[in-house]
C-alpha cells in the first residue's frame, strides 16, 4: 500500500506519546505504514515509557513530560525537511504523507493545519483536498483566514527549520498547539496555512476507541 516517494520535499511523522497511551502505538505505526506515499522517516517521542520497536527511531523520556517539550524534541531529532506531529490516540488519513509533500513543494508555506473528524461524525475518510488559504488569526483552537469564518483547527506540520526562529512553550498543559500557531501568525518571516481536508479522527478522551478496526478502517 506504499508508492515510491513522489516529491523533492522530505516528511518525518513524529508520533508523540506517553505512559497512559504508549499502548496505542502499535495503532499509529500501522497507519502511517499504510500511507499511499511512504514518509521519509518514523519517529517516536515517548516520555513515562520506553517503548521498543525495531525498525523505528524511538526517543524515551522515563519521566513524563508536556506535550510541548515532546514536540521541540521531536523537532531537533527529525531528519526531513517536513515534521507532522502526530499524537498517538489520533487515527491518521492514509493520504495525509501525500498531501503535505505536495502542499510543502510551495516555499511560502512554513507550517500547515487542517480540519478533523470527531469519531461520532466519522463515515469513511474525505478525498484530498490540496487547496491552502493563509491564517491571519489563531484563538484557541480556532483559525482564521480572510474573508471566512473562523473554523477548528487539527494538528500541526511545519518544515524543520521553523525551530530555528519559534519553539514550543514546554511549560503548557493544554493548549499548546494554538499557542504555537498564533506565534507563527506573528512572526514576519513565517507563514501559516489551513487546509479543509480532515486529515485525522480526534480522539478528545483517552476513554474512546483509537483502533481504525473500530471505524471500520
Amino acid at each position: 500500500m506504499v508508492s515510491s516517494r513522489s516529491s523533492d520535499v522530505t516528511v518525518t511523522f513524529c508520533v508523540i506519546c506517553h505512559d497512559a497511551d504508549c499502548h496505542l502505538l502499535y495503532n499509529r505505526l500501522d497507519d502511517i505504514n499504510n500511507q499511499t506515499v511512504a514518509p521519509d522517516e518514523i519517529l517516536i517521542v515517548a516520555s513515562g515509557c520506553e517503548p521498543h520497536i525495531n525498525g523505528v527511531h524511538v526517543y524515551s523520556q522515563p519521566t513524563r513530560k508536556y506535550a510541548g517539550w515532546a514536540r521541540n524534541k521531536g523537532a531537533s531529532l527529525a531528519e526531513s525537511e517536513v515534521i507532522a506531529f502526530c499524537d498517538v490516540d489520533d487515527i491518521i488519513h492514509p493520504g495525509k504523507c501525500h498531501l503535505l509533500k505536495r502542499i510543502f513543494i510551495n516555499n511560502h508555506v512554513s507550517a500547515m493545519v487542517h480540519s478533523y473528524y470527531i469519531p461520532q461524525n466519522f463515515n469513511r475518510w474525505c478525498e484530498l483536498d490540496f487547496t491552502i488559504e493563509e491564517a491571519v488569526k489563531i484563538s484557541g483552537i480556532n483559525i482564521s483566514m480572510p474573508g471566512t469564518p473562523p473554523v477548528a483547527h487539527g494538528g500541526i506540520s511545519c518544515r524543520k527549520s521553523v525551530f530555528n526562529k519559534v519553539r514550543y512553550d514546554e511549560d503548557l498543559a493544554r493548549g499548546q498547539d494554538g499557542v504555537f500557531c498564533k506565534t507563527l501568525v506573528h512572526h514576519d518571516e513565517l507563514k501559516i496555512f489551513y487546509n479543509p481536508t480532515k486529515l485525522m479522527i480526534y480522539i478528545q478522551s483517552s476513554g474512546c476507541n483509537s483502533d481504525p478496526a473500530y471505524f471500520g478502517i
